[in-house]
């Protein structure tokens, strides 16, 4: 009976119908069975074995033609029956309302002028679609956020379900990587538009993706590489999937919620399938917390090495210090990758120059006065735990698995040659700048439209899920992605100016909040996600939401023991 109730049971039926339907072995509408058996264990299960079902699905949950939606995903129906399911069942301890955090109150506050701004959207509906398929999602926010702060189990529940999530994430991934050493890219690029793409977005998908993606990086003089994306629609969204993955393990690794060897082995498949991806854009946007984590091992070993007592440790700091500015945060940073490997003895002889300068900062930084108002700013307890030795791992052992990750991309090229017609194929996938978009524009061309649309309409913007309008393209390029390549700048366009700060608002209130609980690890991961939807808008995308939904209910309500870890402190 217990096998017969447990999840993991479910979701290995769930694999083979679905496999099975994409062999052809089964018709595509035994998806309607599908999605009801599982609202059906949902809501009959207990609530604890409910949630690992529902996250362990939620990945390969398949899209049905519903209600007139070809794309409708199943994971709407699960949700709504989770949140229900947990309504009845929990209904007097559901009716006792908590005490919301700050960032709670922005993110209930952006709804405002976001639902105003479906007023002037010259198309409602659209915009309506896009806010229910929003909320949809935020359903699970209350079910995850209550079950959490009440019992350590339903914690536990949970991370079971994200762990189901990540071995099927990861291993379809691995899927992907094993079939282009048999297959060429082309057999690869059609095949999968045409077979898995359809079953968990739709044929209209299916069909944008078998025209041009972002599956692919293209060199001008050697043939194109595979961007693994997994079970996602780009490879932007697994990307970004892999960075929660890679920081939420590292945490509850080291909080001893799972065996370290375990949170090793994750962090780094999630590191590999983040260079995978090929998205540089969160490779940049991991070098803003790796600043941040490298203040705080100053700020850490200030204490236990003097700078009078040795000073060669302290320049030493001071030099990383100063190089991390220098190279990572400034402009000036650019410029020096560009020219130094050609101008060598420029280079030797301005090191001494650049130690001295690292000296003198690290004298500055590392003052007592100077530290002190940083932590008064941010309202840092003066005992928190800075993490540092555990954060610095992490990033080593990110930066460390780069070299591995160029062998085995320099293996994804496929088999076999290319032929002319395939070549034409790639180079026309090549010259398209993204899946839903007609034209050639850049991301700074988009920006500077965005800002634009922003000054004519500040207050209300174009209307959510409207944004096609600000590049004069019907409102349904949204649907295919159409966006400014910056979630700020999205919301801002669709729902005004107060709207962008607002959002922006919200991940900087999350980013001190978890500062302010001695949570760095949860810090340095906001940080992340906030400085690389600077250049995108993959957040939004369904599956990855819904992880970043859950990570944001547990950071509300951490109550993870440390198990008698102790990190070194600021003080």
């Amino acid at each position: 009976m217990s096998f017969v109730r447990s999840p993991w049971t479910w979701l290995f039926f769930e694999v083979v119908i679905l496999l099975a339907i994409v062999a052809g072995i089964l018709p595509h509408s035994a998806v309607y069975i599908f999605a009801g058996s599982i609202a059906f264990l949902l809501f009959f299960l207990p609530l604890e074995q409910a949630l690992v079902l529902f996250l362990a699905s939620a990945p390969i949950a398949p899209a049905l033609p519903l209600l007139g939606f070809e794309s409708f995903a199943a994971w709407r129906i699960w949700i709504l029956t989770l949140f229900i399911a947990w309504f009845i069942k929990d209904r007097p301890k559901v009716l006792v309302l908590p005490k919301l955090t700050s960032f709670e109150w922005i993110a209930i506050s952006l709804g405002i002028p976001v639902v105003l701004s479906l007023l002037v959207a010259e198309d409602p509906t659209a915009g309506l679609r896009k806010l229910l398929f929003i909320v949809n999602i935020l359903l699970l926010y209350p079910v995850i956020r209550s079950l959490a702060q009440r019992s350590a189990a339903y914690v536990k529940a949970i991370l079971r379900g994200l762990f189901g999530a990540v071995i099927i994430v990861f291993g379809v991934a691995l899927i992907q990587y094993i079939i282009v050493q048999f297959a060429s890219l082309f057999e690869f690029w059609h095949g999968w538009s045409g077979g898995f793409i359809p079953l968990f977005y739709g044929e209209k998908l299916g069909r944008v993706l078998s025209e041009s993606n972002t599956w692919f990086s293209y060199y001008p003089d050697a043939p194109p590489t595979l961007r693994l994306f997994s079970i996602f629609p780009d490879s932007h969204s697994f990307a970004l999937f892999s960075i929660f993955i890679l920081v939420g393990v590292w945490w509850i690794g080291f909080q001893q919620r799972i065996s370290r060897l375990l949170a090793f082995l994750l962090a780094i498949v999630s590191s590999l399938g983040i260079f995978l991806s090929g998205s540089r854009g969160t490779w940049i946007a991991a070098l803003v917390p790796f600043t941040i984590v490298t203040f705080l091992g100053v700020v850490d070993l200030r204490n236990r090495f003097p700078l009078k007592k040795y000073p060669p440790i302290s320049i030493i700091l001071g030099m990383i210090v100063f190089f991390s500015f220098l190279l990572f945060i400034s402009p000036v940073g650019f410029l020096l990758f560009l020219s130094l490997p050609e101008h060598f003895f420029i280079w030797v002889g301005i090191l001494f120059l650049f130690l001295c300068a690292g000296f003198l900062f690290f004298q500055i930084l590392t003052h007592h006065k100077i530290t002190s108002l940083i932590q008064k700013a941010v309202h840092i307890p003066p005992r928190a735990e800075a993490v540092f030795i555990t954060a610095a791992s992490l990033w080593l052992l990110f930066f460390l698995m780069f070299p591995l990750a160029s062998f085995l991309i320099s293996n994804t090229r496929g088999a076999g040659v290319l032929t002319q017609d395939e070549a034409v194929a790639f180079e026309r996938a090549r010259t398209i700048f993204d899946i839903s978009e007609v034209s050639n524009r850049s991301r700074i061309q988009i920006w500077l439209a965005s800002l634009e649309s922003i000054k004519q309409n500040p207050l209300l913007g174009v209307g959510f899920g409207n944004y096609g309008v600000v590049l004069n393209q019907p409102v349904d390029a949204s649907r295919r992605g159409a966006s400014a390549h910056n979630l700020y700048l999205d919301i801002a366009t669709e729902a005004g100016f107060f709207a962008g700060l607002l959002a922006l608002a919200f991940f900087l209130d999350l980013f001190v909040y978890a500062l302010q609980k001695g949570l760095f690890l949860p810090a340095f991961l906001v940080a992340w996600v906030a400085i690389y939807n600077l250049v995108d808008v993959v957040l939004l995308n369904d599956r990855v939401f819904i992880v970043f939904i859950v990570f944001v209910a547990i950071l509300a309500t951490y109550r993870f023991p440390t198990h008698g870890y102790q990190a070194p402190r600021i003080s």
